[in-house]
């Protein structure tokens, strides 16, 4: 009798509803996928590792050039960029190669119509932009008679009379034209012909040595283009700069050796001991992890790292 009960009892307490059981049934689904959606891989620390990453690079690039980064007390004043002069700059705490290129800039015939063109030069960054901006006052100039017009002379064959001397033809004047800036990794080759030495072949090997870059990271790997020299290079050097955001990477997790080997920074050796590496270790979490397994050497790194990305 007793033990009757105590089944009666069980059932009473340990027996569920249909719509008991169906919220039930529901309640642990959500459960398990709350559970298995936690412990993914991948799921905890990757982001802060990433974040790490970036800063121990970032602190490293720092300790390399310090010169190019500014000191987090500025002395600065307003200025006009079209008319400060070089004395003017040295009381400016702005990087070396800001103030030269400026002055190179504006010794090629170019000019700031807004505040946002001086942000293009040439060794700005985007932070040290964003401290400068509130000081720069911009004024177009003016631009004198002898700089409006470009004036040449050709000599021809042919009898003397109205030309004046004999096979001189009287002077043909074409409006002077000063490139603006070019942004690398955006023109095409029609915009690269506004730069000063530049001319359709050397146009035409610079977008096809960027296609195979897969964008550039800095104008001065304009030097590696065939044929390109220094001079040629200073001509055009303070009209041109070079987005990284439109860098195309390699993603070395998934690209096979013929991929990676395709860019000119890597050759097939150090391609093939990557996917090696890949293979028997699992994916990269850093492009870091190439040097740090001896993959590739640190000059190499320092070149193509810009171009590497594990997603």
């Amino acid at each position: 009798m007793e033990q009757r009960e105590f089944r009666q009892l069980a059932k009473d307490y340990f027996s569920f509803t249909r719509s008991e059981r169906r919220g039930m049934a529901v309640l642990c689904a959500i459960l398990a996928v709350a559970l298995a959606v936690n412990f993914m891989p991948g799921r905890t620390g990757s982001r802060e590792v990433a974040g790490r990453e970036e800063f121990l690079q970032m602190m490293a690039l720092m300790e390399e050039s310090p010169g190019e980064y500014p000191a987090v007390s500025l002395k600065l004043f307003p200025f006009d960029p079209n008319r400060i002069t070089a004395g003017e700059l040295d009381s400016l705490d702005l990087p070396p190669a800001v103030k030269r290129n400026l002055l190179r800039y504006r010794e090629k015939g170019g000019s700031f119509r807004r505040a946002t063109d001086f942000g293009r030069l040439y060794g700005m960054k985007d932070s040290l932009m964003a401290v400068v901006s509130p000081y720069l006052v911009v004024t177009v100039p003016e631009r004198p008679a002898d700089k409006e017009r470009n004036v040449f002379q050709r000599t021809e064959s042919g009898p003397a009379g109205d030309k004046g001397e004999e096979g001189v033809v009287p002077k043909y004047e074409t409006p002077y034209k000063s490139p603006g800036i070019v942004e690398l990794n955006r023109t095409d080759s029609a915009g690269l012909l506004d730069l000063p030495g530049i001319g359709p072949a050397f146009a035409g090997r610079i977008i096809r040595y960027r296609n195979i870059l897969g964008g550039f990271v800095s104008p001065d790997q304009l030097m590696e283009v065939y044929g390109m020299t220094r001079e040629r290079m200073d001509q055009f050097l303070p009209f041109v700069t070079a987005d990284t955001a439109l860098v195309r990477p390699i993603r070395i997790n998934f690209a096979d050796i013929r991929t990676i080997a395709g860019h000119p920074y890597i050759d097939r050796e150090e391609a093939a001991r990557i996917v090696d590496f890949r293979s028997a270790n699992g994916p990269f979490t850093s492009p870091a992890e190439l040097l740090d397994h001896q993959l590739v050497n640190g000059e190499k790194f320092r070149k193509v790292g810009p171009y590497l990305s594990c997603r």
